[in-house]
């Protein structure tokens, strides 16, 4: 049963946060964190495991910063390094019939100050789709799209270079409830026609801070809906990162999403394998 058919009569759990567990098992985040399929293999492994165990039904790749501009900021091949993430998990998940996501983040370009190159965002999503072909995964997810032109940008490099299903969340800025520049309509609408397979939210705050918003995901979405939220938004205390939600909020929110209809759900940052347990248990 391939990943779009399991949607269509199950709740899909994802993972949660890669980042937050890369910490806890030794990540000083003295590198970037995609350098770790090459280094400290055996930490991705860990998270994974833990995921998995905790019931996870779908992982997530160690590829969020995976992109042209930060293969030549950190010196390593793109190519190897996706790889080398991809046969990672795969070699966790051993044939326990878990589903396989290729993370994919958004570019440098958008975080700049000045004009865009679009065509060099085009050409890095470009690029991972090239290498996703030569992957054994089950979809792609491009993760915590800050602008829609963006999103228009990478689904349709994705969608010329590979087959393989896309998820494409948006992100809430700074745990805002308003997108920078598109309302959610637009967002479904645009996404849809250029072939997004599910579409909906991650990262920006707790569940319960974007519940209105995921409202409007399941209005005006005819593709499934995935959310995957925070444990709310970090606060930096004596140098640790801390987040607010609690297990229990998290959960209970986030079983309301699904009786509303969301189909995929998951975790991102400050969330844990203690986070996928309590969902795996409620769903």
């Amino acid at each position: 049963m391939n990943i779009l058919e399991y949607i269509e009569d199950n709740i899909l759990l994802f993972d949660g946060a890669m980042g937050t567990k890369l910490k806890e098992v030794g990540w000083d985040m003295s590198c970037s964190s995609e350098l770790l399929n090459l280094s400290r293999q055996y930490w991705v492994k860990e998270v994974y495991e833990k995921y998995i165990d905790a019931g996870a039904k779908a992982i997530t790749t160690n590829t969020f910063m995976c992109s042209l501009e930060n293969s030549e900021k950190y010196g390593y091949k793109l190519e190897e390094v996706i790889k080398n993430a991809v046969d990672i998990a795969r070699e966790v998940i051993n044939n326990r019939g878990i589903y396989l996501s290729l993370s994919v983040g958004p570019s440098c370009e958008f975080f700049k100050k000045g004009e865009v190159d679009l065509n060099k965002v085009y050409e890095n999503y470009k690029t991972i789709g090239k290498i996703a072909n030569k992957c054994d995964i089950d979809v792609i997810a491009v993760e915590t799209i800050l602008n829609i032109e963006e999103g228009k940008l990478a689904l349709k490099a994705l969608k010329e270079t590979t087959k393989v299903p896309i998820f494409i969340t948006m992100s809430l800025c700074g745990g805002n409830k308003e997108f920078l520049d598109a309302s959610v309509k637009e967002i479904c609408k645009v996404y849809e026609t250029l072939g997004a397979n599910a579409v909906g939210i991650n990262c920006s705050n707790s569940p319960k801070e974007i519940k209105d918003i995921v409202k409007e995901f399941l209005k005006f979405a005819k593709v499934p809906v995935i959310v995957r939220p925070n444990a709310g938004i970090p606060k930096n205390m004596n140098g640790n990162y801390e987040y607010d939600c609690s297990i229990e909020e998290y959960v209970n929110y986030m079983k309301e999403f699904i009786k509303d209809g969301v189909k995929i759900i998951g975790g991102c940052c400050g969330t844990n394998e203690n986070f996928i347990k309590e969902l795996k248990q409620n769903i």
